[in-house]
């Protein structure tokens, strides 16, 4: 949201990207009440009122596409007799005398609007740039992190909730995804992706959403900026913008700096935050990804079910995965650039795929469906994906459906205690080290009579988290192989991606 007040043509007061800047001559006196702004305040107030003060004043306020407008006369009484047409008149006192505040239907001439605008003009050149010497954090390298998912409840079961634990000042980016806080000291932050509602983008104009929504909250901490992933080739800065929305109020936040892959904002309330991007009339490609799901068929010819999404490169995949159930993933180089609104058709004679062509939108859930389904009586298949001119814009990609181990293979029930032994000694450094939730993990064990009261006491009074792990792995030691065991179906279920990652090796890593 934007609100420009104007004196006359000169602009005394700019409200952009939540910072209030005052006009020429202007300094230390006049200010928005930008607490009320979400409640539909946007009064003007100005201090030291005086004689030179008095005149025609517009307001005009800009929210995506909209932009409504609104001017008010101030002056003594005499002076707005018969001035202009009144629609409503409120009585004020100041210290030059009673005057009145006077909501007119003043017509602005053109010229007078572009004196407006370069009186604008000139207030966003004195603004500090967003740069690498006046804003050198927001082009930090963010150091990555693998979140914790938290247990759903019955109001976001169909959602991962993921928590990241921030143990100083700095930019972090979530592996999953890749979403990157810039806190300004220790805190908890707990985020997840959300529907977009309809109604969310009613008077948005030809807004559409260029990203998935999420639901961002900070605990014991301070949450400064917010970078969002986009998946824009060709981009103006002003075409993306990002919606926040809090209850039934929406406000448009313009961006600080958006760089090329992500659109960086400064936050002051926590709520949902979505990517929005202006739709023009022709369409150009995007960064997106081929995502591959298969399942066996419980049919006679034992056929495979092969799943073939066609998505926005800004979404998460691990999403996308929790909406397959029972389906495996097959991690492949998935990266390819997509024209939304284009039809295009998956290759992979002899074999047919439903439908045999499909138009690629902007999916950004909740539900995921697949774009094309090719069923298949073999375990091997050669794939690409072809235009509307039968070019070649995923290349050939060798598929083998097997039950072994496809890429980056589900969990299964061939679990061993040995196995989870195995990986909790040959990761001890790294758990140590990686681990920041230790006392939820106790908790489950020490629920389980894996470990002693007095234990659990031990762990409890020691900081930081690498001194608790270590004591912890001082019990688990002395455990034996079933309470290591237990401890590795903790992790899987507590710390799931932190688990594939280390399983994965430095490959994925």
């Amino acid at each position: 949201m934007e609100i420009r007040w104007f004196k006359g043509t000169d602009c005394v007061c700019l409200y952009k990207s939540r910072q209030v800047t005052e006009g020429r001559g202007y300094e230390g006196r006049v200010s928005l009440f930008t607490q009320e702004l979400q409640r539909g305040n946007i009064s003007l107030q100005i201090r030291d009122f005086g004689s030179s003060d008095f005149g025609d004043y517009l307001c005009q306020v800009t929210n995506g596409d909209t932009t409504v407008e609104c001017t008010v006369g101030i002056g003594m009484v005499a002076e707005f007799h018969c001035r202009y047409p009144v629609t409503k008149t409120v009585r004020k006192s100041s210290n030059v005398g009673k005057v009145f505040t006077l909501q007119s239907d003043r017509k602005w001439k053109k010229a007078e609007r572009l004196k407006m605008e370069e009186s604008v003009l000139l207030i966003k050149k004195a603004l500090p740039r967003v740069n690498a010497s006046s804003s050198g954090s927001l082009f930090k390298t963010a150091e990555r992190f693998i979140p914790e998912v938290v247990e759903n409840n019955s109001e976001i079961e169909n959602y991962n909730l993921y928590r990241f634990l921030c143990p100083r000042a700095g930019q972090f980016q979530c592996r999953i995804t890749n979403l990157v806080f810039e806190m300004e000291g220790k805190g908890e932050v707990l985020y997840r992706t959300d529907s977009w509602d309809p109604r969310f983008l009613d008077g948005l104009g030809q807004m559409q959403p260029a990203g998935p929504l999420y639901s961002i909250d900070c605990f014991e901490g301070s949450l400064s900026h917010l970078h969002l992933p986009h998946c824009e080739i060709q981009y103006d800065e002003n075409q993306l913008v990002v919606a926040h929305f809090t209850g039934d109020n929406k406000e448009i936040i313009q961006s600080l700096k958006v760089t090329n892959t992500h659109v960086i904002i400064s936050i002051q309330g926590l709520s949902l935050f979505g990517l929005l991007k202006k739709m023009i009339s022709y369409f150009s490609p995007i960064n997106a990804q081929v995502l591959l799901f298969y399942k066996e068929m419980m049919d006679k010819q034992k056929r495979k079910k092969l799943n073939i999404h066609l998505l926005p490169g800004n979404v998460p995949v691990k999403e996308v995965e929790g909406k397959q159930k029972g389906s495996t993933y097959f991690e492949t180089s998935s990266t390819c650039q997509l024209i939304p609104g284009r039809r295009y058709r998956p290759l992979c004679d002899p074999y047919v795929s439903e439908p045999k062509v499909g138009k690629f939108e902007r999916d950004y859930g909740p539900n995921y469906h697949p774009t094309f389904v090719v069923f298949l009586p073999a375990e091997e298949v050669t794939l690409s994906l072809l235009d509307e001119d039968d070019m070649e814009v995923w290349e050939p990609h060798q598929i083998l459906l097997t039950t072994e181990k496809p890429g980056n293979p589900t969990k299964t029930s061939m679990f061993t205690t040995e196995a989870g032994a195995e990986f909790v000694d040959e990761h001890r450094k790294e758990l140590i080290q990686r681990v920041s939730s230790v006392m939820e993990i106790v908790d489950c064990l020490y629920s389980k009579n894996m470990i002693t009261a007095e234990m659990y006491s031990t762990i409890e009074t020691a900081t930081p988290s690498q001194k608790q792990m270590r004591i912890l792995y001082g019990a688990l030691d002395s455990g034996g192989l079933a309470v290591k065991a237990e401890f590795y179906k903790v992790l899987l279920k507590k710390l799931c991606f932190l688990v594939d990652e280390l399983e994965a090796g430095p490959s994925r890593a």
